[in-house]
Formats: C-alpha cells, structure tokens, sequence
C-alpha cells in the first residue's frame, strides 16, 4: 500500500485550468456568435434602408416626369392665353373694345 496520496492542492490545479478554458471557449463562442449575429442584423439594415431609398429616388423621378408634363401642358395652355386672337375676341364681345381708326389714334412727339 504504498499508493501515493494527492493532496487538494495539487488535484485542484488541472481542474481550474480545465474550468478556466471551458469559460473562455464559452465566452469566445458567445463573442463570435454575437459577431454574426451583429453583422447580419447590420447587413439587413442596410439592405433595407438601400431598398427604401431606391424606392425614394423611384419616386422622384416620377414626379420629376410628372412636373415636366405639367409644365408642358401649362406653356401650351399660356400660349393660348396670350394669343392676339384671343385677346381681341375678348376685347369686342365681354369689353366692348374695338380696333380705333386712323383719325383716333393721336401721335404724341417729344
């Protein structure tokens, strides 16, 4: 019976070391999870808002075409507007205006 006798000491070494690396692989996988976890939430949010602001400039550009038919439709509707026909047709009949004759015209020179 001469078996050797461990004290505490010296049994409790290796079993702290054990238990020290089993913590840091659990620390080390809960980091690099967190990582990716992190990293894909990133990636989405940054897809998203690069699809919404697609979408903004989509609709942009729809309006911008928009506006420009609308200021084409407004140039034509102006032309018309101020059209010398127009504005003598308007003169006779609602104003009572006519063209003067020559003896009513009087030329003032400086």
């Amino acid at each position: 019976m001469a078996a050797k006798k461990t004290t505490a000491p010296e049994k409790a070494a290796p079993e702290k070391a054990g238990a020290r690396k089993s913590v840091f692989m659990a620390v080390a996988w809960t980091i690099m999870v967190a990582a990716i976890l992190g990293e894909g939430f990133l990636w989405t949010w940054c897809h998203v808002r690069c699809r919404n602001v697609e979408k903004e400039i989509a609709a942009a550009w729809d309006s911008q075409a928009e506006l420009l038919r609308m200021q084409e439709r407004l140039r034509v509707e102006l032309a018309h507007l101020e059209s010398p026909e127009r504005i003598m047709k308007i003169a006779s009949n609602q104003l009572g205006l006519a063209m003067p004759v020559p003896g009513q015209v009087v030329v003032i020179h400086e």
